[in-house]
């Protein structure tokens, strides 16, 4: 005991107690390994943490609490960086994409091959330098996390269908003597456009898991591409649901469940045919002959393709699957979260459901050029301070020569990062990790909570 400079007494641990407590907790992590024998729960070393926590004064308790917490932090970090990892392949992936889409979607049997090929190589890549480091990594006894499976499962997929759908244009339907699957319908492909415009700001090809049902924001049209039925963004017009498609204009058809080629269009689509139909035999004995019937191919390369046509105040989502709202200024503001998006829309009278409806992707050049700061330098985001209040984004900057560019498209050759991706490319943090589901957020916090400062006494 020792006495205080108000007359009381503190107590003082014995050397023993203090070597007692720090064995108890050195054996409760040697009890407590996984079956490879390693500590892979970074839980252990907090809870480790809890048995020094009525010694933490102590100056050799409190080195040992902080070798415990850097250890969990090494575990959550092979964890995070993982996800990191595969985050950025993504963003690099998206970003191939989108220049490989413009650079051939006027050519459906080569644009599907490309795409083919540059998934199948993706996931290759992936295997290599992602999926097999984050094995390495990460302690055997602890779950690769969910969202690297899932991911690697979706480009497994992607590869498989799109290797499928080009292998089939080697082939001739023996009934209609042309190339392509024998059940085109059980395809799509999926083009977002400007509604202003009718520009293709995006596609995609796919399957649809349900011939009855469109997937959610599109609807299938009477169109074809490479004989894959074409799936437009809706938009309200006059109260009928319409969509475009570079100068042609549909009409949602109630009776036919479609969207349906405003006959006013075929002209327009007959005066470019010519240079369609000589792409169209060389993979087919059919023509454009068959224009009116009630499904056409339609001439995909007579359509401007441009990732900046998405028309303002519109929802914006960029390859991280994070949300935007472009104003009608031409500015970018930053979502916290759908949620939160979606009620600053129907507070501002405007639609709600467009946050799942009606998004545009915006490729990583547009995203950088509008999501710009404000006049303090802030980043623009839409959080609860905006509730009641309405956005008022300063000008773009235009400069007085030149007035506003549009970016080039960057050229781009698929490189996967060996370092510490930049933060700026990372979000946040999987909320949980691991069996049994605990918060990374929380454990950080809690062993933050558990260890406290020396004091002398």
């Amino acid at each position: 005991m020792a006495r205080t400079m108000f007359g009381f007494k503190k107590y003082i641990p014995a050397t023993n107690e203090i070597a007692e407590i720090k064995r108890m907790a050195d054996n409760y992590i040697k009890t407590h390994t996984d079956e490879y024998g390693e500590i892979s729960d970074p839980q252990v070393y907090y809870n480790a943490i809890e048995i020094l926590a009525p010694f933490s004064d102590d100056l050799t308790v409190a080195n040992k609490v902080a070798g415990y917490k850097n250890s969990a932090k090494g575990i959550i970090e092979k964890i995070e960086n993982a996800e990191n990892n595969k985050n950025v392949f993504d963003y690099e992936l998206q970003r191939s994409l989108m220049d490989l889409i413009q650079d051939n979607y006027g050519d459906p049997r080569g644009l599907f091959f490309k795409l083919a090929e540059t998934y199948g190589t993706a996931l290759d890549d992936f295997d290599e330098n992602i999926f097999s480091k984050a094995m390495d990594d990460i302690p055997k006894g602890q779950q690769i996390p969910q969202g690297i499976m899932t991911y690697r499962d979706d480009l497994k997929r992607k590869t498989e269908i799109l290797m499928n759908l080009s292998n089939s244009y080697l082939t001739e339907d023996p009934a209609t003597e042309l190339p392509g699957p024998l059940n085109a319908d059980v395809y799509g492909v999926f083009i977002k456009t400007s509604p202003q415009t009718g520009a293709i700001v995006n596609l995609e090809v796919g399957v649809v898991e349900s011939l009855d049902k469109a997937p959610t924001g599109y609807k299938r049209t009477n169109s074809r591409y490479g004989r894959i039925p074409v799936y437009l963004n809706t938009y309200v017009e006059d109260k009928n649901e319409v969509a475009k498609l570079g100068a042609a204009r549909y009409e949602y058809d109630e009776d036919d469940k479609m969207l349906q080629l405003d006959e006013g269009a075929l002209g327009w689509i007959g005066s470019v045919g010519e240079t369609f139909t000589r792409w169209f035999k060389a993979i087919g004995k059919e023509t454009l002959k068959g224009l009116k019937q009630e499904e056409q191919e339609f001439p995909l390369a007579t359509v401007r393709f441009d990732y900046y046509v998405v028309p303002p105040e519109s929802v914006v989502k960029d390859v991280k699957g994070d949300s935007y709202y472009y104003d009608k200024n031409s500015i970018l503001w930053k979502a916290e979260s759908d949620d939160i998006l979606k009620r600053y829309l129907r507070e501002t009278g405007k639609n709600a459901d467009d946050v799942e409806s009606k998004v545009y992707l915006g490729h990583p050049d547009f995203i950088s050029s509008r999501f710009l700061p404000d006049e303090e330098g802030k980043p623009r985001i839409i959080n609860e301070d905006f509730f009641g209040k309405v956005i008022k984004p300063g000008p773009v900057p235009v400069p007085a020569d030149r007035g506003i560019e549009r970016p080039p498209l960057p050229k781009f050759e698929l490189q996967f990062p060996s370092k510490e991706p930049p933060s700026s490319l990372v979000p946040e943090p999987p909320k949980y990790i691991g069996e049994k589901g605990y918060e990374t957020r929380k454990i950080v916090k809690e062993g933050e909570r558990i260890f406290k400062p020396v004091r002398t006494v």
